[in-house]
């Protein structure tokens, strides 16, 4: 496919305003290419990262975008008050400097980080998966929100930095996260850090800093 790319340098925003249907590649060199037209059809294709000589990122700033099975998201992607809808199949999240700020990741199809994802805020909806694999990382670094029925199965690294919490929507069909890798609380000294989400566990749930509260029941299997 083609390729839409950012190559200009300096500190301000790129922004693209028309709808785009992406089977190529999209990606930011430098500085920060932004999206804000939602989608124009189904992208199949590619989000990132830059080549150039500082990290440039690519970022769904505005509508609804609906990727498709084997849509990537190869680093330095950010969600901002978007949402990135997956009806099928699987959609992957590699490499670093991926955020979820605002906005959602939603919808019946899976969600599978291998890299490393951010989630400072905004929503994780549908009865779709987001599944981390086994070493990569999903930090919850503010508060997130389980809606819809989604299930969050980790099998790598949730790491909890600070006082943060985890959210569901307390209706059906049931949130719950699966954890068969390390959940860790790792910053933070307080009593604010809390999972209001069902939780299944075969793996370890630690607090190395602070406590870590689990509030919506668990059951170990």
């Amino acid at each position: 496919g083609a390729t839409i790319r950012r190559t200009a340098t300096g500190a301000g925003n790129v922004t693209l305003y028309p709808p785009v249907d992406n089977d190529g590649t999209i990606r930011a060199d430098d500085g920060v290419l932004e999206l804000r037209g939602g989608g124009a059809g189904t992208s199949g294709g590619d989000f990132g990262p830059g080549g150039g000589t500082t990290v440039g990122r690519v970022r769904f700033a505005s509508g609804t975008f609906a990727l498709g099975a084997g849509a990537r998201l190869l680093g330095q992607v950010e969600v901002q008050s978007a949402t990135l809808g997956v009806a099928t199949g699987t959609v992957t999240v590699s490499g670093g400097g991926n955020k979820l700020l605002s906005g959602a990741i939603a919808g019946a199809g899976n969600v599978e980080v291998t890299g490393a994802l951010a989630w400072t805020g905004g929503d994780m909806t549908g009865t779709g998966v987001t599944r981390v694999k086994p070493g990569a990382t999903l930090v919850l670094g503010g508060s997130g929100s389980l809606e819809g029925g989604r299930t969050l199965e980790n099998q790598g690294q949730l790491d909890i930095d600070g006082d943060r919490t985890l959210f569901d929507d307390f209706a059906a069909p049931a949130e719950q996260l699966v954890n068969t890798g390390t959940i860790a609380k790792t910053a933070g000294t307080g009593f604010g850090a809390s999972l209001h989400v069902p939780l299944r566990n075969a793996g370890v749930v630690e607090a190395k800093s602070g406590k870590l509260r689990l509030g919506d029941g668990a059951v170990r299997f």
